[in-house]
């Protein structure tokens, strides 16, 4: 039995949106909508061992598949408390 992880709905967004099963290093920026703005970021993460999990390599390029992209983000997902940080708009 296969069952979708549930991701906040923001990120969940993104996967919806991406045409593709998997996602390559260079086009984590365009995924993510810039919340990823540096691939080398994620190059230096996965060289740590605290990257997104299950990367490949074809020839040159690095690939993840979505689930773990979106996996990575949801880890360091946090919201923002609107009443504490947010002025309200009349």
């Amino acid at each position: 039995m296969n069952i979708d992880k549930i991701f906040p709905p923001e990120l969940q967004e993104l996967k919806d949106r991406w045409p593709w099963p998997i996602v390559t290093r260079n086009d984590l920026p365009k995924f993510s909508a810039g919340l990823i703005r540096n691939p080398k970021s994620i190059r230096n993460a996965d060289s740590k061992g605290i990257g997104i999990k299950g990367g490949f390599r074809v020839g040159r390029n690095v690939a993840y598949k979505v689930d773990a992209v979106i996996e990575y983000m949801a880890d360091k997902f946090k919201t923002i408390n609107k009443e504490e940080n947010c002025d309200e708009i009349e």
